[in-house]
């Protein structure tokens, strides 16, 4: 057409074309056409270039900027990320489908046990593992990737000429190249990046690349994420270690406080109970019903007495006669389970109502040093608690186990025996669980006393031990109660009782209290002894000095503690001063305290 007419569109212009060489093989070609005029008429000319290396130059750079494109995109969506989960789960869903790769998956490397253990794997790449039964856990002699824990990347073109027994696995699954790029953070490898695919060396040099630098991306964003979990682990930690601290202190207010509700109550228990008794042994002329209701005063104060001891339970520290000995946890469970079998299946099944309870009880744990029956009452307390909670029947298991404990701070930790009590029942929730061990505190309204769990921390306190409970509302609650393994040491025996003196004596009795100083005073004199009261400490220390002067001294001084003015603390020191050998008698509800914190008078 140009030859005839002069026109042609492909004229001055440069076309791609695909050309054939003498061998028969394609290649990308480039034709130039040019056209001159002369005398002798118009003529044209054609170029033709082999630009297979532009061609490739330019895929190449295609590549690179999409693998660049991919790299910006993964490292945008993990920079506002802070689980480890969800940085993993989009770094190998964007290699599945964008790089793509058939299969991806990343480990953790423990170096101890010479182990790859799966840290995730893709989406598609979890189906593919399942099916060919690849475990979380591989030995790394299992696999050709053991030049990582080097920090050496590995690229296995070929997979079937590989001896690793996992290399045959998935060559034979149709997976024939791999590459394994190490996760390196401060020079030292943690994690391993693994992709694979179906052809014979399919990745390129430049995809090798790429993953290589793209480890080194998700490297540090992992190991970030492990440092926010760490330090959000620690702060958790901390907050409940703090709240564990406010709570002991306030616990131990409380504890505190009950010690003196319970002093002022007895206080004013002592002479009804007293005297009552009083009356009921020595008035031989009372009618049968002034009997009758004298005995339901006494029954009564000794039921507030009940609820005293109670209390005085939480507080309570462990005296020095109180027997340690080497016991069983798990025959106290079993114990505690028997005794409350009524409660836990036939009173249930009287209403129609089923408890289920099991026992997983590790056979393996050793004894310990613990007052036997303070144990076993704390233990069914627990499950009485369990079937309270549980009004329409559910289950409770009993679980004990040896462990340690790695909360205290020390260098070495603290062996331990645990036992756990939990129920399927109606939970609690943080509130409810954070006052629950407070004395008096009950959710169970006129049925219940609030004793029950401050008694079992009490329990706890004084065998050095830990309480702990986890609760959720609907889910349930277990409570863990820890005890350290200590072997028995010297203890003191209670010894024989001293046979009792020849009495009567003369007792100089001083209290600020007149019904208490009254009651003591008419129950010791029926006894034949001779008592001279006084009242409160400054009237004591009077009547012990002026007794000294007459040469007519006490045989002992009973004293209360808490006096004003002159306290029982200031009168057993004057005694002692004055007269070293005279006996003195502390009446005081605040007892357990002054053993416990060395603060005894004399």
């Amino acid at each position: 057409k140009f030859l005839t007419s002069g026109e042609a569109s492909v004229m001055g212009r440069t076309m791609e074309l695909e050309g054939l060489r003498a061998d028969g093989t394609e290649f990308p070609a480039e034709l130039s056409l040019a056209t001159w005029r002369t005398d002798e008429g118009v003529f044209f000319s054609g170029i033709i270039r082999d630009v297979t290396a532009r061609r490739q130059a330019s895929n190449d750079l295609r590549q690179q900027l999409s693998r660049i494109h991919l790299l910006n995109q993964i490292t945008y969506a993990i920079a506002d990320r802070q689980d480890l989960k969800s940085i993993v789960s989009i770094v190998l869903q964007q290699l599945e489908e964008r790089l793509p790769s058939d299969y991806a998956s990343a480990y953790f490397i423990n170096e101890q046990k010479q182990q790859f253990i799966t840290m995730l794997r893709g989406p598609a790449s979890q189906p593919i593992a399942e099916r060919l039964g690849i475990p979380d856990a591989i030995a790394v002699s299992e696999t050709p990737f053991g030049p990582c824990f080097g920090g050496e990347m590995v690229y296995a073109p070929d997979t079937s000429q590989l001896k690793a027994p996992m290399a045959r696995r998935v060559a034979a699954a149709g997976f024939l190249s791999a590459i394994g790029v190490p996760l390196i953070v401060e020079q030292k490898p943690f994690g391993l990046l693994v992709l694979m695919r179906h052809e014979r060396d399919a990745f390129s040099q430049g995809e090798r690349d790429f993953i290589r630098g793209l480890s080194a991306h998700v490297a540090l964003a992992i190991h970030q994420a492990r440092l926010y979990q760490d330090l959000q682990m620690a702060y958790n930690e901390l907050r409940e270690s703090q709240q564990a601290i406010m709570q002991q202190e306030r616990l131990k207010a409380l504890g505190q406080m009950a010690s003196g509700v319970a002093h002022d109550i007895n206080n004013a228990l002592s002479p009804i109970v007293g005297f009552s008794d009083l009356i009921a042994r020595t008035e031989e002329n009372l009618s049968p019903l002034a009997r009758k209701h004298l005995n339901y005063i006494k029954t009564a104060g000794e039921d507030v007495a009940h609820i005293v001891e109670r209390l005085r339970e939480f507080y309570r520290p462990r005296g020095s006669r109180e027997t340690l000995a080497m016991l069983n946890l798990n025959k106290l469970v079993e114990q505690a389970v028997d005794m409350t079998r009524p409660r836990w299946r036939d009173m249930p099944q009287s209403r129609g109502v089923m408890v289920h309870l099991a026992m997983d009880l590790d056979a393996r744990i050793p004894d310990f040093a613990g007052i036997e029956a303070e144990i076993r009452e704390a233990l069914t307390n627990l499950i009485l608690n369990a079937v309270d909670a549980m009004p329409s029947g559910g289950g409770i298991t009993v679980r004990t186990r040896a462990g340690e404990d790695l909360a205290g701070g020390g260098v070495e930790a603290q062996k331990q025996v645990i036992v756990e009590v939990a129920d399927t029942g109606i939970g609690m929730d943080e509130r409810t669980r954070r006052r629950c061990l407070e004395p008096f505190f009950s959710t169970k309204g006129r049925r219940g006393t609030g004793l029950g769990l401050p008694m079992v921390y009490g329990v706890m306190e004084r065998h050095e031990g830990r309480i702990e409970i986890e609760s959720e509302p609907g889910k349930g609650t277990t409570i863990r109660l820890s005890f350290p393994i200590r072997a028995l040491e010297g203890q003191v025996g209670s010894g024989a009782e001293d046979e009792a003196s020849p009495g009567p004596f003369r007792l100089l009795c001083v209290d600020d209290e007149p019904a208490v100083r009254e009651l003591i005073k008419e129950m010791l004199e029926r006894d034949g002894h001779s008592i001279v009261a006084a009242d409160g400490g400054e009237a004591g220390i009077a009547a012990f000095r002026a007794a000294r002067k007459d040469h007519h001294p006490f045989d002992a001084v009973i004293t209360d503690l808490g006096m004003p003015y002159v306290d029982g603390r200031e009168v057993a020191a004057t005694v002692k001063r004055e007269s070293s050998a005279t006996p003195v008698i502390m009446l005081t509800g605040w007892g357990v305290f002054m053993k416990n914190d060395n603060a005894t008078p004399v």
